[in-house]
């Protein structure tokens, strides 16, 4: 390539033109000479998923090593935050070429660990939440059977202690673990687990609508805010064109709720213009993602909590190829972008 550039730009016979004595190179190799310092200092901006994040961008990283793109595999982006305010990041992907790999981030994206497993394990439902909690003074992720401790690193739940809830809840300071589930049709049950799994009890369960509307289970559908300690449980309409959302404290979350839960003072129904594929809950209020059917069908739009009908605030239009995936902080000021094509993770300012 410097070999290139230096035959490029040095003047050839017939191939230049002469002003006030100096011999000037044609415009078509000034433009060759912008273009390559532009790709060359520009990484930033075409490692960006979608451009339109470069002005928002406040940290990248690389997964080349971590997380290299599989061409059939599947991805996961989580976020989950501390009773600090700090979070962690974590990417999920599973594939034949590569196995199962689950790698975590700080909030700066900086890699943390890496688990690698061999394909099709048992170890772990890449349609599970992951699940954190600190109730042992220790730091403890859990991803399907894999439990990442901020003090040792990884190790593997004994069979006895899975429960194939897990990822699925959060943890009740009154009661321990709690892992709602929508048991279909239009009903939200829970079962209560002891720290060490295995063994729960059932817990509560609550109608979510007494109108004529069938309300199903989603993929992210519990959210604990640990610093505020507030739980948001959502539901989808099974035309996937409404959201049926509370929120509350997350002590005795389930028992203090009424039912239906609709009828609840903090519950809200979004009422989509497109189809729901995916949701985040934030302080500042719920991302419901549709990812439409193209590269520019792909839309975000942000709702407040109004009760009894949520108001749109925003609607973004991200580039999506369809493999692109993203996961919002709590707080509302910063969401995350994984692109496997590009092996890139990035954390940039929210768009409204």
């Amino acid at each position: 390539m410097k070999a290139a550039l230096r035959r490029a730009v040095e003047p050839r016979p017939g191939k230049t033109r002469r002003r006030a004595g100096r011999q000037l190179p044609e415009p078509r190799l000034l433009v060759l000479l912008f273009l390559a310092a532009l790709l060359g200092g520009c990484d930033y901006f075409f490692a960006s998923p979608f451009p339109d994040t470069v002005s928002r961008m406040v940290a990248r990283a690389d997964l080349g090593s971590v997380l290299p793109r599989d061409p059939h595999g599947y991805y996961r982006l989580e976020v989950r935050n501390r009773p600090d305010g700090a979070e962690y990041v974590v990417a999920v992907s599973e594939g034949a070429t590569y196995g199962i790999r689950v790698a975590i981030f700080d909030s700066q994206l900086t890699h943390l660990a890496t688990e690698v497993l061999p394909p099709y394990q048992d170890l772990f439902d890449i349609g599970s939440q992951v699940l954190f909690d600190d109730v042992s003074g220790e730091q403890r992720l859990y991803a399907g059977r894999l439990v990442f401790n901020s003090n040792a690193g990884f190790a593997r739940l004994a069979d006895a202690a899975w429960n194939r809830y897990y990822g699925q809840g959060f943890y009740d300071s009154v009661e321990g673990y709690v892992f709602p589930w929508v048991d279909y049709p239009n009903t939200v049950a829970s079962t209560i687990e002891p720290p060490s799994g295995g063994g729960g009890s059932p817990g509560p369960s609550r109608q979510i609508s007494a109108e004529a509307v069938t309300y199903g289970g989603l993929r992210q559908g519990v959210f604990h805010d640990m610093e505020l300690g507030t739980v948001a449980l959502y539901a989808r309409s099974d035309d996937g064109r409404s959201v049926a959302g509370v929120r509350g404290p997350d002590s005795n979350f389930f028992a203090s709720l009424v039912s239906p839960i609709l009828d609840d003072p903090d519950a809200f129904s979004i009422l989509c213009a497109r189809y729901a594929d995916d949701l985040w809950y934030t302080r500042r209020g719920t991302v419901v993602f549709s990812r439409g059917y193209d590269n520019d069908d792909a839309e975000m739009a942000v709702y407040d909590f109004s009760w009894p009908e949520a108001r749109l605030i925003r609607t973004y239009r991200p580039h999506d190829r369809g493999d692109i995936q993203y996961a919002y902080s709590v707080d509302g000021r910063h969401f995350y972008v994984l692109s496997p094509r590009l092996e890139t993770l990035v954390k940039a300012r929210t768009w409204w």
